[in-house]
């Protein structure tokens, strides 16, 4: 019998199960960087075999298409020998049917490819954290699980870390919220770990079981999102080769997740206040409306208040998902967090070492004085990077980024501005002597049009709220209409 007795200093071991060979590699590299032991096999029957001979396998990671056994075929035979191995469904061609299905017959997970390292990532840390939550709620009264910190409270919730009051509140809101099957809207900076609290307010209820449907709104163009959203009859489109269900309807009875719903263009925001208003969508080139039972939670590190009052998100729309209202804090309101993040980050990165580094006092005393504009993803991204260039067993200040190093060791010149600080800058000084107009402001600034309409999406410039404010005082690095201000942005 396979033993799923997990505990903190255990790397889980996953078995991943796929046909094509890119994907396994891809897969087993990802999740290996994210700190897991992986084995693969291409075929259901292979698995099976994997099994039986004796592997140690917590998590079993399958495509639902396999030849000659699908995904669904082998959780149910899967589950009947190991019921305590935990199922992770992936597949290119999501359907709400599969996934009920493959919810019923045990899978723990219901996940849209191609899926992300990160992502899996997050769905297996759940999946063994809701099992280790479980398996503690079912021991005696006074009984301790291994790696047990006493009777100290947990430092983590779903994949969220932190005790500060402002994450107990946090907790407590989503635990709250959980039980409602109303919409949610999740507020926060970004890396604050808006998708984070999404799953966990999933995971916390009733229907945990059923998929969980992750989109990122302003990353997909706008037609290409239009069909992931809605789904697209065969010939819809140029490319449309096949018929698609779109994410509302593959979602199931679950969870759709809208991340940056503030990036939806006027016109897509309508097509979705209809879907909301009617509970079901019509596919692209169809005219026969198919219904949708999932619920609906949305993120934006945007002030969308104020885009609602800049007519630039529709009102309507905006009270359809802001039924719930859910703030997340940013990093430096909840510094004593820092400390625990850290402990956490190293015990995740630091691959197969016997102990994971520790974190030198100067080294802390840097990453607790800093302010973390990117909030935990910043922090993440900064033990990575310690971990992976540190020569000795313990962080030192010269193993952290540069532009921490740089506000810790000259205090007064913490305002100094950063590239991208001077490229905005740049730009929006070049916007406002031309009065808005883009072509003017490209040709002062050396750029073709399209480039910096790029460039002013990234940075995020609303072109008319600057034209209405005061301008700042000229930067010392030149102007852009000056001989020396000549663009370096190619």
């Amino acid at each position: 019998m396979v033993s799923t007795v997990f505990t903190e200093d255990r790397r889980p071991h996953i078995l991943i199960v796929d046909d094509e060979l890119d994907t396994l590699r891809a897969l087993v590299q990802g999740l290996h960087d994210e700190g897991f032991e992986c084995s693969t096999a291409r075929s259901a029957q292979e698995a099976l075999e994997r099994l039986g001979g004796g592997y140690d396998v917590q998590v079993v990671v399958t495509d639902l298409r396999l030849p000659s056994m699908d995904g669904l075929d082998f959780t149910r035979t899967l589950k009947m020998s190991w019921p305590e191995i935990h199922v992770i469904i992936l597949t290119a061609f999501p359907t709400s049917d599969s996934a009920l299905i493959g919810g019923r017959l045990g899978a723990a997970r219901y996940l849209s490819k191609p899926v992300s390292s990160r992502e899996l990532s997050a769905a297996i840390h759940e999946v063994l954290a809701a099992a280790r939550s479980r398996a503690k709620s079912e021991q005696p009264a006074g009984a301790k699980g291994p790696g047990e910190p006493g009777e100290s409270p947990p430092d983590h919730f779903h994949g969220l870390v932190g005790r500060h009051p402002l994450m107990r509140e946090l907790q407590n809101n989503i635990e709250k919220l959980a039980k409602l099957p109303a919409p949610v809207l999740i507020l926060g900076e970004s890396g604050t770990g808006k998708e984070l609290v999404a799953r966990a307010l999933h995971q916390s209820s009733p229907s945990r079981t059923e998929p969980f449907v992750a989109v990122n709104c302003g990353a997909i163009p706008r037609q290409l999102l239009e069909s992931e959203l809605f789904g697209h009859k065969k010939g819809a489109f140029t490319g449309a080769d096949t018929s698609r269900v779109g994410l509302f309807v593959s979602a199931g009875r679950g969870v759709l997740f809208l991340d940056e719903i503030a990036e939806l263009d006027l016109d897509l925001q309508v097509k979705l206040l209809r879907s909301l208003q009617e509970k079901e969508v019509t596919p692209l080139g169809s005219t026969q409306p198919v219904p949708w039972h999932a619920r609906l939670i949305c993120a934006t590190n945007l002030d969308i208040d104020r885009a609602v009052a800049e007519r630039r998100f529709r009102q309507d729309l905006y009270y359809r998902i802001n039924v719930l209202r859910l703030p997340v804090p940013p990093l430096r309101a909840r510094k004593s967090d820092i400390l625990i993040l850290i402990d956490w980050f190293l015990r995740r990165f630091c691959g197969d070492r016997e102990k994971p580094k520790r974190i030198s006092e100067e080294a802390l005393q840097i990453l607790m004085g800093y302010e973390w504009p990117g909030n935990v993803r910043q922090l993440e991204n900064a033990i990575i990077q310690a971990v992976a260039l540190g020569l000795s067993d313990e962080v030192q200040p010269e193993d952290l980024p540069a532009e921490i190093l740089r506000v810790a060791r000259h205090p007064s010149r913490a305002a100094f501005p950063t590239y991208d600080e001077v490229v905005r800058q740049h730009i929006i000084d070049a916007l406002r002597l031309s009065k808005g107009v883009r072509t003017a402001a490209a040709r002062r600034l050396g750029l073709d049009r399209n480039r910096l309409s790029r460039f002013i999406k990234r940075y995020r410039i609303d072109v008319e709220r600057i034209l209405e404010e005061e301008p700042t005082p000229s930067p010392p690095w030149g102007h852009p209409s000056s001989p020396t201000g000549r663009s370096g942005l190619r």
